[in-house]
């Protein structure tokens, strides 16, 4: 972590990151509710939608899933973690999400380039986002096919 005399909270802050990712992808809205504090601030999308705490946050996520009947591939690609006090830090990561949800022809597939800018705070049970701003970068649309119809057209 710049500024730090340790890479040790740059490591800890990063798996939360992921963490984060692995469970919005895995559809565990209760670990993805517990990367963040109960008072977190978060704004995502262009819009944006706002939410307190992260599960309000993961009840949005669940009910969209459960909704469109969409699921998620999220990558992390890098991201920079700062200290900016004692158990405070700031980061700033971009990720590669590929969001399809099913339509009659296979999948309609969304790939979308996203920024996060986040403010963690180390709490009794590690660290946690207190504040994160979603902010996408770029987007494209694809048509996508279901993996019985890849096998099929494989033969």
């Amino acid at each position: 972590m710049e500024g730090g005399t340790t890479d040790e909270p740059a490591a800890l802050v990063r798996s939360v990151l992921e963490r984060y990712l692995y469970c919005l992808d895995a559809g565990d809205y209760a670990g993805l509710a517990a990367c963040f504090t109960d008072d977190a601030e978060l704004a995502y999308d262009v819009l944006p939608h706002r939410f307190v705490g992260g599960r309000a946050l993961a009840d949005w996520i669940a009910e969209v899933h459960d909704r469109t009947g969409s699921r998620s591939t999220h990558v992390l690609a890098n991201a920079r973690v700062d200290s900016t006090g004692p158990g405070v830090a700031a980061a700033s990561s971009h990720v590669v999400a590929t969001l399809a949800r099913p339509v009659n022809t296979g999948y309609a597939v969304r790939v979308r380039g996203i920024r996060y800018e986040d403010e963690l705070v180390e709490t009794a049970e590690g660290w946690r986002i207190g504040k994160r701003t979603h902010l996408p970068q770029w987007t494209y649309d694809a048509e996508g096919r279901g993996l019985a119809d890849v096998a099929a057209a494989e033969r």
